[in-house]
């Protein structure tokens, strides 16, 4: 994450005044000091201390600033329009600090903004893998009679993270002898508990919310059940291919 720091910047402004009247003119000085203040951003982005803004025009006794008529000398004039310029000119100094300000924290929340999102998808990441190499313990869960009935004893699901749940046994039906299962089910929480099984004869993966317990063949009509192989450490799906059943009859 980018690292902000920042000192503050401080303007003081001491106001003045000048007051004309007949046969007379009176002033008092005014100054704007902008004393310096530093903004640093860890990627190198950085505003500078600020300069000092010179003081502006003082009153000098030994120089006349009105005329025998009561009106302004030219010196009072210029000074007066000198301190105007430098007062405004140390404003627009600010205003552009501040605009440089406001590019630089637009700078930092994008940097922000793209550390979250990938925080995000690391989470994201992690969770997948969470799931992805998980396996089933004791291995052999599974169990397969030739009317299409697939039974699921209860297990402890371990997660590739370590963690594990114990999730409650099941059946599933529907298959015809022959028919090489996967047995799966969804469950996004992890939570293990009573899960709704399902299978299905296509190619499946563990991802996202879907956990395979493991594959299983439905034996031939008249046959004993066959035993299935449960998917195993780490998060290992075997293929159909070299799937084992074991095979025991009962007397």
């Amino acid at each position: 994450m980018p690292s902000f720091s920042s000192t503050t910047a401080t303007l003081t402004v001491t106001p003045g005044s000048a007051t004309i009247s007949p046969r007379l003119f009176s002033a008092t000085a005014a100054a704007a000091v902008l004393r310096g203040g530093a903004v640093s951003f860890s990627i190198g982005q950085s505003l500078g201390t600020a300069e000092t803004v010179p003081s502006l025009n003082r009153l000098q006794r030994s120089i006349p600033y009105y005329n025998k008529d009561g009106t302004p000398t030219a010196k009072a004039q210029i000074d007066y329009q000198r301190n105007c310029e430098a007062t405004e000119a140390a404003f627009a100094g600010i205003n552009n600090r501040v605009d440089d300000l406001a590019a630089l924290l637009a700078q930092i929340q994008a940097a922000m903004d793209i550390a979250t999102g990938a925080a995000t998808k690391a989470t994201e990441v992690d969770d997948l893998l969470t799931v992805a190499l998980g396996f089933v313990d004791p291995v052999n869960v599974l169990s397969a009679t030739s009317d299409g009935t697939i039974t699921i004893e209860a297990h402890t699901r371990v997660y590739g993270d370590g963690t594990s749940v114990a999730v409650d046994a099941g059946t599933v039906t529907g298959f015809a002898p022959g028919d090489y299962v996967s047995v799966i089910y969804q469950d996004a929480a992890r939570a293990g508990g009573a899960v709704s099984y399902s299978g299905t004869t296509s190619a499946v993966v563990q991802t996202g919310s879907r956990h395979v317990v493991g594959q299983v063949t439905i034996p031939a009509l008249g046959s004993p059940a066959s035993m299935g192989a449960g998917t195993v450490a780490p998060g290992y799906v075997p293929p159909e291919n070299i799937a084992f059943d074991i095979q025991y009859t009962f007397f």
